[in-house]
């Protein structure tokens, strides 16, 4: 069995995964403004994976940072920011960083404290104790300037136990891939174990067989609201994350009440204080 995301990594954007991270980092940049973020200068993407986010923030202007525990995926946001123009801005305003979202830190590089750090893709839900999530909100507020927002997805207890439930499906398949998962719901633990099972052609009748496990808690809203308060983050609003981004993104409702039934929710908060 292989690491997370050391097989996935290689594959990642070309099984559609990708995608998320393209749609959702426009998404958060409109709540950023929703919520009255009038200045944006440095941008940090926690749980960056391959990069798709951290582009796409760079492109805008920002400067960014991208944090990843996973060599393997930072291997391929590396790819990802070398293939930029090395003479436009976007490719000198990425640093990307190997370290645990419960202990990071921002590099002495002469960045400024974040504006906005975001975390996509149900990152936080690998952390499987209350406090773990406590350490990575923490990290947060450390990094955040006062008055800089937080905006984050999680899946659900819903999404945990309802949409990914206990079930098997293909999530891709093609003539030189293959992966297949299963998911496992606990409900006494709150956990859904999803397992991908794999073949990767290397060559004319060779494969390469690979199998990675993922594990997931979910919790309730209103455990996420206060962990996020006592790290010093206010909780603004909950959002539906299955809306998509676009015109019609300015339509968003927030969620009122802590027993959604929704998969998955984005979260903004903001940290307290003011500059200055």
């Amino acid at each position: 069995m292989t690491k997370p995301y050391q097989a996935l990594s290689a594959i990642y954007d070309l099984a559609g995964w990708g995608y998320f991270a393209e749609r959702m980092a426009g998404r958060m940049r409109h709540l950023a403004d929703v919520h009255g973020l009038e200045q944006i200068e440095h941008v940090v993407d926690v749980a960056c994976g391959t990069g798709i986010a951290v582009a796409a923030f760079a492109e805008a202007g920002y400067q960014v940072t991208g944090v990843d525990r996973s060599p393997y995926m930072l291997d391929q946001a590396r790819q990802r920011v070398a293939q930029a123009d090395a003479t436009s801005s976007s490719a000198q305003s990425v640093t990307l960083i190997e370290a645990d979202m419960r202990d990071f830190s921002l590099p002495e590089d002469g960045r400024p404290a974040a504006d906005l750090v975001t975390c996509m893709y149900d990152s936080l839900n690998y952390l499987l104790e209350e406090a773990d999530l406590a350490a990575a909100f923490r990290c947060v507020a450390d990094v955040l300037r006062p008055g800089g927002l937080y905006i984050f997805d999680v899946n659900t207890l819903y999404g945990l136990a309802e949409e990914w439930n206990s079930h098997d499906f293909i999530q891709y398949d093609s003539e030189d891939l293959f992966i297949a998962g299963r998911t496992r719901w606990d409900h006494e633990r709150a956990i859904n174990t999803l397992t991908f099972h794999g073949f990767i052609r290397l060559g004319e009748g060779v494969w390469e067989r690979f199998l990675e496990t993922h594990v997931q808690r979910g919790y309730p809203i209103d455990v996420l609201r206060g962990l996020l308060e006592e790290a010093g983050l206010a909780p603004l609003a909950v959002y539906d994350a299955g809306r998509r981004s676009g015109p019609d993104a300015g339509k968003d409702e927030q969620l009122v009440g802590s027993a959604v039934q929704t998969g998955r929710v984005l979260i903004v908060a903001q940290k307290r204080g003011t500059d200055g």
